[in-house]
Protein backbone atom coordinates (compact mmCIF):
# COMPACT_ATOMS: atom_id res chain seq x y z
CA UNK A 1 0.00 0.00 0.00
CA UNK A 2 1.38 3.40 -0.97
CA UNK A 3 1.29 5.75 2.03
CA UNK A 4 3.19 8.62 0.43
CA UNK A 5 1.28 11.88 0.01
CA UNK A 6 0.63 12.80 -3.62
CA UNK A 7 3.16 15.15 -5.12
CA UNK A 8 1.77 18.43 -6.40
CA UNK A 9 3.26 18.72 -9.89
CA UNK A 10 1.19 21.73 -10.85
CA UNK A 11 -0.74 19.86 -13.56
CA UNK A 12 -3.82 22.03 -13.08
CA UNK A 13 -1.78 25.17 -13.71
CA UNK A 14 -0.25 23.60 -16.83
CA UNK A 15 -3.68 22.79 -18.23
CA UNK A 16 -4.89 26.35 -17.71
CA UNK A 17 -1.84 28.09 -19.13
CA UNK A 18 -2.16 29.48 -22.64
CA UNK A 19 0.78 29.54 -25.05
CA UNK A 20 -0.05 33.12 -26.00
CA UNK A 21 -2.64 35.85 -25.64
CA UNK A 22 -3.72 38.59 -28.04
CA UNK A 23 -1.15 41.34 -28.17
CA UNK A 24 1.88 39.21 -27.24
CA UNK A 25 5.05 39.74 -29.25
CA UNK A 26 6.27 36.92 -31.47
CA UNK A 27 9.15 36.29 -29.07
CA UNK A 28 6.73 35.61 -26.21
CA UNK A 29 4.65 32.99 -28.04
CA UNK A 30 5.24 29.40 -26.89
CA UNK A 31 5.21 26.96 -29.76
CA UNK A 32 3.30 25.05 -31.02
CA UNK A 33 0.62 27.71 -31.16
CA UNK A 34 -1.96 28.73 -33.75
CA UNK A 35 -1.47 32.43 -34.49
CA UNK A 36 -4.04 34.26 -36.62
CA UNK A 37 -3.73 37.73 -38.11
CA UNK A 38 -7.38 38.66 -37.84
CA UNK A 39 -7.43 41.27 -40.61
CA UNK A 40 -5.92 38.84 -43.13
CA UNK A 41 -8.15 36.00 -41.95
CA UNK A 42 -11.27 38.12 -42.46
CA UNK A 43 -10.03 39.32 -45.85
CA UNK A 44 -9.65 35.68 -46.95
CA UNK A 45 -13.20 34.95 -45.83
CA UNK A 46 -14.53 37.96 -47.73
CA UNK A 47 -12.65 36.92 -50.86
CA UNK A 48 -14.25 33.47 -50.72
CA UNK A 49 -17.67 35.02 -50.21
CA UNK A 50 -17.29 37.30 -53.22
CA UNK A 51 -16.57 34.33 -55.48
CA UNK A 52 -19.42 32.11 -54.31
CA UNK A 53 -23.13 32.55 -54.76
CA UNK A 54 -26.01 30.31 -53.78
CA UNK A 55 -27.74 31.43 -56.94
CA UNK A 56 -25.13 29.37 -58.80
CA UNK A 57 -25.84 26.32 -56.67
CA UNK A 58 -22.62 26.66 -54.66
CA UNK A 59 -22.16 26.85 -50.92
CA UNK A 60 -19.00 26.49 -48.86
CA UNK A 61 -18.35 23.90 -46.16
CA UNK A 62 -14.74 24.53 -45.05
CA UNK A 63 -12.72 21.73 -43.46
CA UNK A 64 -11.74 22.40 -39.85
CA UNK A 65 -8.84 19.97 -39.65
CA UNK A 66 -6.52 22.80 -40.71
CA UNK A 67 -7.22 24.85 -37.59
CA UNK A 68 -9.31 22.63 -35.24
CA UNK A 69 -10.76 25.75 -33.64
CA UNK A 70 -14.47 26.16 -32.87
CA UNK A 71 -13.92 29.93 -32.56
CA UNK A 72 -12.49 30.21 -36.08
CA UNK A 73 -15.18 27.90 -37.49
CA UNK A 74 -17.88 30.07 -35.95
CA UNK A 75 -16.26 33.18 -37.42
CA UNK A 76 -16.09 31.55 -40.85
CA UNK A 77 -19.85 30.98 -40.84
CA UNK A 78 -20.96 34.25 -39.26
CA UNK A 79 -18.79 36.32 -41.58
CA UNK A 80 -20.48 34.93 -44.71
CA UNK A 81 -23.75 33.22 -43.73
CA UNK A 82 -25.20 33.44 -47.24
CA UNK A 83 -22.27 31.47 -48.65
CA UNK A 84 -21.59 29.01 -45.81
CA UNK A 85 -23.65 25.93 -45.01
CA UNK A 86 -21.47 24.64 -42.14
CA UNK A 87 -18.17 22.84 -41.63
CA UNK A 88 -16.51 19.54 -42.47
CA UNK A 89 -14.77 17.37 -39.87
CA UNK A 90 -12.45 14.40 -40.19
CA UNK A 91 -12.84 12.85 -36.73
CA UNK A 92 -15.61 12.34 -34.20
CA UNK A 93 -13.80 14.49 -31.63
CA UNK A 94 -13.93 17.38 -34.13
CA UNK A 95 -17.67 16.83 -34.58
CA UNK A 96 -18.14 16.99 -30.80
CA UNK A 97 -16.35 20.34 -30.80
CA UNK A 98 -18.03 21.80 -33.88
CA UNK A 99 -21.69 20.93 -33.22
CA UNK A 100 -22.11 23.51 -30.42
CA UNK A 101 -20.14 26.05 -32.48
CA UNK A 102 -22.51 25.62 -35.44
CA UNK A 103 -25.57 25.95 -33.21
CA UNK A 104 -24.13 29.15 -31.71
CA UNK A 105 -23.42 30.51 -35.20
CA UNK A 106 -26.96 29.67 -36.30
CA UNK A 107 -28.36 31.48 -33.28
CA UNK A 108 -26.30 34.57 -34.00
CA UNK A 109 -27.24 34.77 -37.66
CA UNK A 110 -30.55 36.57 -37.54
CA UNK A 111 -31.96 38.00 -40.77
CA UNK A 112 -30.36 41.39 -40.11
CA UNK A 113 -26.93 39.87 -39.60
CA UNK A 114 -27.18 37.89 -42.85
CA UNK A 115 -27.84 41.05 -44.87
CA UNK A 116 -25.21 43.12 -43.04
CA UNK A 117 -22.35 40.64 -43.09
CA UNK A 118 -22.72 39.78 -46.76
CA UNK A 119 -22.46 43.44 -47.71
CA UNK A 120 -18.84 43.43 -46.50
CA UNK A 121 -15.80 42.66 -48.56
CA UNK A 122 -12.05 42.87 -48.22
CA UNK A 123 -11.80 45.99 -50.36
CA UNK A 124 -14.98 47.67 -49.17
CA UNK A 125 -16.09 48.24 -52.77
CA UNK A 126 -17.71 45.01 -53.93
CA UNK A 127 -20.52 43.36 -52.03
CA UNK A 128 -20.82 39.60 -52.00
CA UNK A 129 -24.25 38.46 -53.21
CA UNK A 130 -26.49 37.52 -50.30
CA UNK A 131 -29.02 35.77 -52.51
CA UNK A 132 -30.09 35.43 -56.13
CA UNK A 133 -32.43 38.23 -57.22
CA UNK A 134 -34.47 37.20 -60.29
CA UNK A 135 -35.39 39.60 -63.06
CA UNK A 136 -38.72 41.36 -62.71
CA UNK A 137 -41.56 38.97 -63.40
CA UNK A 138 -39.29 35.93 -63.35
CA UNK A 139 -39.84 33.07 -60.96
CA UNK A 140 -37.18 32.68 -58.28
CA UNK A 141 -35.63 29.26 -58.66
CA UNK A 142 -32.90 28.09 -56.30
CA UNK A 143 -30.60 25.37 -57.65
CA UNK A 144 -29.83 24.34 -54.06
CA UNK A 145 -31.84 21.75 -52.15
CA UNK A 146 -34.56 23.35 -50.06
CA UNK A 147 -33.02 21.97 -46.88
CA UNK A 148 -30.02 24.33 -47.18
CA UNK A 149 -31.42 27.33 -45.33
CA UNK A 150 -29.41 30.55 -45.23
CA UNK A 151 -28.11 31.21 -41.73
CA UNK A 152 -28.29 27.61 -40.49
CA UNK A 153 -25.05 25.68 -40.23
CA UNK A 154 -24.48 21.94 -40.03
CA UNK A 155 -21.61 19.48 -39.58
CA UNK A 156 -20.39 16.84 -42.02
CA UNK A 157 -18.08 14.02 -40.89
CA UNK A 158 -16.19 13.27 -44.11
CA UNK A 159 -15.10 9.88 -42.86
CA UNK A 160 -16.60 6.59 -41.76
CA UNK A 161 -17.60 6.25 -38.12
CA UNK A 162 -16.78 2.67 -37.13
CA UNK A 163 -17.12 0.92 -33.78
CA UNK A 164 -19.81 1.10 -31.07
CA UNK A 165 -18.06 3.71 -28.92
CA UNK A 166 -17.43 6.16 -31.73
CA UNK A 167 -20.94 5.68 -33.10
CA UNK A 168 -22.42 6.38 -29.66
CA UNK A 169 -20.30 9.52 -29.33
CA UNK A 170 -21.48 10.75 -32.74
CA UNK A 171 -25.11 10.05 -31.84
CA UNK A 172 -24.67 11.85 -28.50
CA UNK A 173 -23.24 14.90 -30.27
CA UNK A 174 -26.20 14.95 -32.66
CA UNK A 175 -28.67 14.70 -29.75
CA UNK A 176 -26.98 17.52 -27.86
CA UNK A 177 -27.06 19.68 -30.97
CA UNK A 178 -30.73 18.94 -31.63
CA UNK A 179 -31.61 19.90 -28.06
CA UNK A 180 -29.66 23.16 -28.40
CA UNK A 181 -31.36 23.99 -31.70
CA UNK A 182 -34.76 23.31 -30.15
CA UNK A 183 -33.97 25.74 -27.34
CA UNK A 184 -33.09 28.38 -29.93
CA UNK A 185 -36.40 27.91 -31.69
CA UNK A 186 -38.38 27.93 -28.46
CA UNK A 187 -36.81 30.82 -26.61
CA UNK A 188 -33.88 32.74 -28.07
CA UNK A 189 -34.25 36.30 -29.33
CA UNK A 190 -32.09 35.34 -32.30
CA UNK A 191 -33.80 32.02 -32.88
CA UNK A 192 -33.50 30.79 -36.47
CA UNK A 193 -36.69 30.66 -38.45
CA UNK A 194 -38.40 27.29 -38.41
CA UNK A 195 -38.66 25.53 -41.76
CA UNK A 196 -41.81 26.14 -43.74
CA UNK A 197 -44.51 23.51 -43.60
CA UNK A 198 -43.57 20.65 -45.88
CA UNK A 199 -39.88 21.56 -45.88
CA UNK A 200 -37.31 19.11 -44.58
CA UNK A 201 -34.08 20.42 -43.16
CA UNK A 202 -30.70 18.85 -43.56
CA UNK A 203 -29.83 16.94 -40.36
CA UNK A 204 -27.49 18.81 -38.05
CA UNK A 205 -24.91 15.99 -38.30
CA UNK A 206 -24.16 13.95 -41.42
CA UNK A 207 -21.51 11.40 -42.28
CA UNK A 208 -20.28 9.27 -45.21
CA UNK A 209 -20.49 5.53 -45.82
CA UNK A 210 -18.82 3.04 -48.11
CA UNK A 211 -20.02 -0.10 -46.34
CA UNK A 212 -23.60 -1.31 -45.94
CA UNK A 213 -22.87 -3.01 -42.61
CA UNK A 214 -21.50 0.21 -41.14
CA UNK A 215 -24.55 2.10 -42.40
CA UNK A 216 -26.82 -0.39 -40.66
CA UNK A 217 -24.89 -0.07 -37.38
CA UNK A 218 -25.11 3.73 -37.40
CA UNK A 219 -28.77 3.66 -38.44
CA UNK A 220 -29.61 1.29 -35.59
CA UNK A 221 -27.89 3.49 -33.01
CA UNK A 222 -29.54 6.65 -34.33
CA UNK A 223 -32.97 5.02 -34.47
CA UNK A 224 -32.64 3.72 -30.92
CA UNK A 225 -31.68 7.21 -29.71
CA UNK A 226 -34.43 8.89 -31.72
CA UNK A 227 -32.13 11.23 -33.64
CA UNK A 228 -31.72 11.75 -37.39
CA UNK A 229 -28.31 11.63 -39.04
CA UNK A 230 -27.58 12.55 -42.64
CA UNK A 231 -26.01 9.91 -44.88
CA UNK A 232 -23.84 10.31 -47.98
CA UNK A 233 -22.21 7.62 -50.09
CA UNK A 234 -18.44 8.06 -50.36
CA UNK A 235 -17.09 7.32 -53.81
CA UNK A 236 -13.59 6.18 -54.66
CA UNK A 237 -12.03 9.11 -56.52
CA UNK A 238 -9.12 7.01 -57.77
CA UNK A 239 -6.83 6.80 -54.75
CA UNK A 240 -8.32 3.46 -53.67
CA UNK A 241 -8.18 4.33 -49.99
CA UNK A 242 -11.88 4.32 -49.27
CA UNK A 243 -15.20 4.77 -51.02
CA UNK A 244 -17.24 2.63 -53.36
CA UNK A 245 -16.43 2.14 -57.04
CA UNK A 246 -20.07 2.52 -58.10
CA UNK A 247 -22.55 4.70 -56.13
CA UNK A 248 -25.38 2.27 -56.94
Amino acid sequence: MNTHAPIDCGWADLRRRLPATAGDSADDVETPCLVVVRSEFEQNLDTCAMRVSRSNGIVLRPHVKSHKSSVLAEMQCIRSPAQMCGVTCQKVCEVEMMVPAMVRATGRCSSAEVVTSTAKSGSGNTAAPAAHVPAEGAEAVSPLPRNFRTGRFTVLLSNQCVGPRKIQRLVAAAIAGAVAEAKLRDGGDTAPASPSEGDTEEPLVSLVFDNAGNARDVAAAATEAGVELGALVECDAGQHRCGVRTPG
